[in-house]
């Protein structure tokens, strides 16, 4: 029993210790930011001022690009090319009611956050779509 629980807690430390190592040369956070980070558990919420008041519908089709949004009206834009669907598809943009929390120390929020569906599901596509902030 004592060499499972040893091996458990040298999984743990190793496990903290390359999490620690990644944050520092992949991430490049400084060491203090790195032990913060392991040691927090501060969830911040993101507040944001909501850019598109009313959801944003179109229709992508195999023959026309499809642009959801205005980047001075909304702060965002979403250029989907034709193709990008097998089929016809009703595309949907909007800002969301909540999002979850997240760790502050993790990332710096940009605008607003957006939701993307198509047919109302969330969908994956055949070409690249470019979002604008």
């Amino acid at each position: 029993m004592k060499k499972i629980l040893l091996g458990i807690l040298v999984v743990a430390v190793l496990a903290c210790g390359g999490f620690y190592l990644y944050k520092i040369f992949v991430l490049k956070k400084t060491p203090q930011q790195a032990l913060q980070s392991l040691v927090s558990s501060d969830e911040t919420e993101w507040k944001f001022a909501k850019t598109i008041p009313e959801p944003i519908k179109k229709t992508s089709t195999a023959g026309s690009d499809v642009t959801l949004g205005d980047l001075d009206q909304n702060s965002v834009s979403i250029a989907i090319p034709r193709g990008s669907f097998d089929a016809d598809t009703a595309v949907e943009m909007k800002n969301p009611d909540s999002v979850p929390k997240y760790l502050g120390n993790e990332i710096d929020t940009l605008g607003a956050p957006i939701e993307l569906s198509a047919n109302g599901q969330p969908a994956r596509l055949n070409e690249k779509a470019v979002i604008t902030f």
